[in-house]
């Protein structure tokens, strides 16, 4: 796996996403799509050049490129693969190579007005619909190909872990450690770029809040936030220096040849007050039993009102998940070349756990004025249960 990250997808990986992906464009009655999410292009074209993928429910999809046709060429296995400088060039070859257009499928969830003024114009008779959730519930199973490289990613995260309890100091800021971690984590190999879908959603590396910056809300969409280093950014490190006796949060992304990895471990210069004991060991058990349910079939609806009904059960339901009133309404989420992929473990949510998903479980509390405790680790589902991708203890790290 040592250069396992610069390698070419392998061209039965996309042959087979695409089949699947037409396979759902002919169920639901939509002529062709036109994909141009970073990752989706890449997902199914093995590259991530600046363009457009056309992909007809019948016959060959076109990869139209705007930069870099040669890096794009030596990347992507499609056959057909041309070098555009606009879109009137991508319309006029589409026109030539396919029937009528009538339901042409866009990502609306991630594409930017201006380019679907510039579709509808180009395309005026054809009904423009969202397939935005097909294209993402396609990417829930992962092969063993993909699944290799969220493994390798969780190795990252195995060795950063393990140097936490040399780095960490009394007084040290939360952007200082976080440093230190990020170069573990990059001399292991970590590609320094990570992905979200969700609009405004943006995340380096992932968080370290000590004591009470794991408490300060904002606009990131979990459990935890973080002041960050500066309003501008508003969400992660920041400023707030490690005490004794306080939690100190860590919630960073492994990341390898395209596809992440999540996981959350608490470590504590001294001892945690028993409240926040108490709290991490309901939120384990919570995980234990997450675990124990999970198998292909079930709902993850289920997963999450088992979740939220244990720690209203023992106590700790107004610190699930954040503090009371302004609780995440998730317990889990898939992940693999977004950090933010289907399917949410929430309430609401009508996917039910296959074989090949992948998805990271984050039991967390959050208790105001004192810190945020928890656990976080990526799982694959398997044909008979659930195995974990990410390694060693769940328990408090007690450092000093």
């Amino acid at each position: 796996m040592a250069n396992a990250g610069a390698e070419r997808v392998p061209s039965g990986e996309i042959a087979g996403r695409i089949a699947r992906f037409q396979d759902r464009l002919r169920l639901d009655a939509i002529a062709a799509a036109l994909l141009t999410h970073a990752s989706t292009l890449y997902y199914f074209s093995g590259t991530a050049q600046q363009g457009y993928l056309f992909i007809p429910a019948d016959g060959a999809p076109i990869l139209f490129i705007r930069r870099h046709i040669v890096r794009a060429r030596e990347e992507s296995s499609l056959a057909r693969i041309v070098s555009v400088s606009g879109f009137p060039q991508v319309a006029a070859e589409i026109g030539r190579s396919s029937a009528e257009m009538t339901r042409l499928g866009i990502e609306a969830d991630v594409l930017p007005t201006a380019q679907y003024f510039r579709i509808r114009d180009q395309f005026p008779g054809a009904d423009l619909t969202d397939i935005s959730i097909a294209a993402r519930e396609i990417r829930m199973r992962k092969s063993p190909w993909e699944i290799e490289r969220i493994r390798a990613a969780g190795q990252q995260l195995a060795r950063m872990f393990s140097q936490v309890p040399r780095l960490l100091a009394e007084g040290q800021m939360e952007q200082e450690l976080a440093a230190l971690l990020e170069y573990e984590l990059r001399a292991a190999g970590h590609q320094g770029f990570i992905r979200m879908r969700a609009a405004g959603s943006e995340v380096f590396f992932g968080n370290v809040l000590a004591g009470e910056g794991g408490c300060v809300r904002g606009k990131w969409d979990g459990p935890t936030c973080g002041a960050g280093p500066n309003p501008a950014v508003g969400v992660g490190a920041g400023t707030t220096r490690i005490e004794r006796d306080k939690p100190v949060f860590i919630d960073l992304v492994g990341a390898f040849g395209g596809y992440v990895c999540d996981q959350t471990r608490v470590f504590v210069l001294g001892r945690l007050p028993l409240p926040l004991q108490e709290a991490h060991s309901v939120c384990m058990e919570i995980q234990n039993q997450i675990v124990a349910a999970a198998r292909p079939g079930v709902r993850v609806s289920e997963l999450f009102v088992l979740a939220r009904d244990l720690a209203r059960q023992l106590g700790f339901g107004p610190y699930f998940m954040g503090p009371d009133g302004d609780q995440a309404a998730f317990v889990g989420h898939g992940v693999g070349l977004d950090l933010d992929e289907l399917p949410v473990v929430t309430e609401r949510g009508r996917w039910r756990l296959t074989e090949g998903m992948v998805i990271a479980i984050e039991p967390k509390m959050v208790f105001p004025g004192q810190g945020a405790v928890g656990v976080e680790n990526t799982w694959l589902i398997t044909a008979d249960g659930i195995e974990r991708l990410t390694s060693g203890t769940d328990e408090v790290t007690c450092v000093g």
